[in-house]
């Protein structure tokens, strides 16, 4: 005659694939170990993506022209940003914004007179490479689309770097920001699971100990 088993007739792995003794295994190290690669692997995926559409939106700009008086030909009416691009042929980066604001005077008039120019908020800048660099400086609302006259000057303080103006309220997308994210989500995660795995473990490993030792 068969021994009858306590588990019912089914083996051990059957009754819990994922113990022995009653002791969680450790696939919860294994799948933090995952998240953390597809974390790193969503990382790059989306700076691939970001660097693309930004570097197509950087591409849409309109170079202003070096000095005042110059037509400035606005396609679309709405948000634009004037940035502050590399200079040197590239070798020099951009200054920062509120030094352009104090030594530089810019503007765009149009047939009903000056627009308003506000400064930019916030620090947004992009870097594509080749020395590609830009950051805004300025935030402008055009009323309609059409030409407008370059108002620009300078007080002879700092250089005067290439001036671009671009539709809408920035870049299409923060790249450091969403690998920021996509990286302090996936270590969270991953985080959080090895901490319940070690939980749990621990609390089972000392359950079984105590239970040897009766």
């Amino acid at each position: 005659m068969a021994p009858v088993r306590g588990d019912g007739g089914r083996g051990a792995d059957e009754v819990d694939r994922g113990t022995r003794d009653g002791v969680p295994s450790t696939r919860g190290y294994r799948l933090a170990g995952l998240v953390l690669g597809l974390a790193i692997v969503a990382a790059v995926g989306w700076w691939l993506w970001s660097l693309t559409v930004n570097t197509r939106a950087v591409n849409e700009f309109t170079t202003l022209p070096p000095v005042s008086g110059m037509p400035v030909e606005v396609e679309a009416a709405g948000a634009h940003v004037i940035w502050a691009g590399s200079g040197c042929g590239g070798y020099c980066a951009p200054e920062a914004p509120e030094l352009y604001r104090v030594h530089l005077t810019v503007g765009l008039i149009g047939p009903d007179g000056p627009l308003a120019l506000e400064p930019y908020a916030g620090d947004t800048r992009y870097s594509l490479g080749a020395g590609r660099q830009g950051r805004a400086v300025w935030a402008v609302d055009v009323p309609q689309p059409g030409t407008y006259l370059l108002e620009r000057r300078s007080d002879g303080e700092i250089r005067s770097p290439p001036l671009l103006l671009g539709a809408g309220t920035g870049l299409p997308t923060d790249t450091w920001g969403g690998i920021r994210l996509i990286l302090i989500g996936g270590t969270l995660v991953a985080a959080g699971l090895t901490a319940v795995t070690y939980q749990r473990r621990r609390t089972a490993l000392a359950r079984l100990d105590a239970t040897r030792r009766r």
